[in-house]
C-alpha cells in the first residue's frame, strides 16, 4: 500500500499474496497494518480462486496500526465451504 491516499472517498487496492491449495479454499482473512493511519475496511475480494473464481469478504471495520491490536484483525467470508 505505498500508494496511500488520504483523500476521502473510496480506494481499491492490489495486493498479491500467495498460499498454499492443499490447505483449501480461503475462508477467513488476517489483516495486521503497518500503516501509522486507521482506515476503513470495506470489503476483500479474492480473483482467480481455483474452482470458485472469487471469494468475498464483507468487513465493514476500521483497522487501527498494529500497535493498537495484540492480534491482527480476521474476517471470514460470508460463504460456507465444505
Amino acid at each position: 500500500m505505498e500508494k496511500w491516499n488520504t483523500t476521502a472517498g473510496e480506494t481499491a487496492l492490489n495486493v498479491t499474496f500467495n498460499w498454499d491449495e492443499e490447505i483449501g479454499i480461503p475462508g477467513a482473512l488476517l489483516v495486521k497494518s503497518d500503516h501509522q493511519s486507521e482506515f476503513y475496511l470495506k470489503t476483500v475480494t479474492l480473483e482467480g480462486v481455483p474452482g470458485l473464481g472469487r471469494v468475498y469478504f464483507v468487513c465493514k471495520s476500521w483497522i487501527y496500526p498494529k500497535e493498537h491490536y495484540s492480534k491482527p484483525r480476521i474476517f471470514f467470508t460470508n460463504k460456507v465451504h465444505k
